[in-house]
């Protein structure tokens, strides 16, 4: 018998808000919580059951959640499509499915801007235990492999549901379960530093997820693009079998089926980027809850309305045509005139900001231009000057008397009048330690490197700090210096 560890408290989780430790086996501490568990977390909701009392508010409550059962046993087919993208941390998710008077944004999406969105679906938890669960799982970012694992742990039913997770790490998991109707698959995949994943169930057949696959990885644009190519991809390969093939089982008709009218009736799309709010994960509302950068959703339609995904294309449509000449937080770039300086404060870096909008016109009329070091993380070292407008939408703005190794993030945001636009990713400027530039050329890479290891224990040419020799403390703080291997990234 392997030797019994207390699980980690963010691996055992009993669904109603609740982490504790417990025994488990070694050979299954990163798998998901055991029996152990499971016996807690019923001991622990019934332990509530006997302490609520039935007030109004609670009697309302369990009322909607009833309501919501009922709604939402017969949510089993739908289309979704999820991607991230790692160096900018924008977040797209949308879904369709062929449902008469239904919201399928709040049952199905988690959406936590730059952190992750996740996709629950076929037969959908009325509860919202399991999207609880991702919301929170995400918040602390715990790989989505493991997240389906303690989905399978909690959840009885775990065969009835279909999943997607990804988040902005670039990490991906999906699942169908054995009990998802026909036709059902699912599938992840990344290019360049776009992560997806893609499923369905009651589909007409793989050519649906095919089709969204292939506009991800070839329509052209940004993440906005790519999804709205996805979801019409979806739709034209028949989407929800239900709608498209009307003579026989929803995979019975082909892929796509011969003709059809609609692929669903109802979807929604969402694009999360930063200043958006995270919002909250309600069983009322759902766990997509927030005021988005993009955030359409055709809900409580019927069979007479037109397919969603031409009306969300329509809406798509109005809301970029809208943005034309408003500075696009992802298009718009920063510059700097060295990515990498020594902290003796002599070096005065330029950092040159073009701002365009979605279309990649220039921006020449900004109602102001508010830089600071970023409150997410910046080691705050140089002094921020004045931003001037050399124009045709290129501002400028001097970094100076930087003295603290460490690495400088910026906040580039321009506050519109209806939300912040804040430059993705945050521009950056390593300072890095002077002491650490063996060769004088002014800048610590790994030709420095090279010459702390060569005299390591030996000769005083790697002597960082200052005690006449080169040992470990020297190679420490070498390697804690910012960019080190080249400009630092995002």
């Amino acid at each position: 018998m392997p030797q019994n560890y207390p699980i980690p408290s963010r691996l055992c989780y009993n669904g109603v808000g609740d982490r504790f430790t417990a025994p488990i086996s070694e050979t299954v501490i990163l798998a998901r919580c055991d029996v152990i568990c499971a016996r807690r977390r019923d001991a622990v909701m019934g332990d509530r059951r006997k302490e609520r009392k039935m007030t109004p508010r609670t009697a309302g409550f369990w009322i909607t959640a009833a309501l919501s059962v009922f709604a939402t046993t017969t949510a089993r087919a739908t289309w979704s499509i999820i991607i991230t993208d790692s160096r900018t941390k924008e977040v797209a998710i949308g879904s369709a499915t062929c449902l008469e008077n239904f919201d399928l944004q709040r049952f199905l999406p988690v959406v936590k801007p730059l952190v992750g969105a996740a996709a629950a679906q076929s037969f959908v938890d009325s509860t919202g235990r399991n999207r609880r669960l991702i919301w929170d799982e995400m918040e602390i970012g715990t790989d989505p492999v493991v997240i389906l694992e303690l989905l399978e742990a909690q959840d009885s039913s775990h065969q009835t549901r279909q999943y997607g997770i990804v988040d902005t790490l670039g990490r991906a998991a999906s699942f169908s379960g054995s009990q998802n109707g026909a036709y059902k698959n699912d599938l992840t995949g990344k290019i360049g530093t776009l992560t997806y994943s893609i499923q369905g169930n009651v589909i007409t057949g793989q050519p649906v997820l095919d089709a969204a696959e292939d506009a991800v990885l070839n329509t052209p644009g940004g993440l906005p693009e790519k999804l709205m190519a996805a979801m019409e991809a979806a739709r034209a390969m028949g989407g929800d079998g239900r709608c498209s093939c009307t003579t026989g089982p929803p995979n019975g008709c082909g892929s796509p089926p011969p003709s059809f009218e609609k692929a669903a009736h109802v979807g929604f799309v969402i694009v999360a980027r930063r200043g958006d709010r995270h919002g909250r994960c309600l069983l009322s509302k759902g766990c997509a809850t927030a005021d988005y950068y993009l955030e359409l959703n055709v809900r409580n339609t019927t069979a007479s309305d037109p397919d969603p995904v031409l009306t969300l294309r329509a809406d798509f449509d109005a809301w970029r045509a809208a943005l034309i000449g408003v500075a696009d937080a992802i298009e718009s770039t920063a510059t700097m005139s060295h990515d990498r300086i020594l902290n003796d404060g002599q070096t005065t870096v330029t950092m040159t900001l073009s701002f365009v909008d979605w279309q990649g016109t220039p921006v020449t009329s900004i109602p102001d231009l508010i830089i600071d070091h970023d409150p997410r993380g910046s080691a705050g070292s140089s002094t921020i000057g004045t931003p001037v407008d050399m124009g045709g939408g290129v501002w400028q703005v001097e970094l100076t008397d930087a003295t603290t190794n460490g690495l400088d993030r910026f906040r580039v945001r321009i506050p519109y009048t209806d939300r912040d636009v804040i430059l993705m990713p945050s521009p950056q400027l390593a300072v890095q330690d002077a002491r650490a530039d063996l060769n004088g050329d002014g800048v610590v890479d790994l030709a420095d490197l090279q010459i702390l290891l060569a005299s390591f224990e030996g000769d005083a040419a790697g002597d960082i700090d200052g005690d006449g020799d080169t040992d470990l403390t020297d190679l420490a703080l070498l390697l804690a210096v910012p960019g080190l291997t080249g400009p630092s990234g995002t």
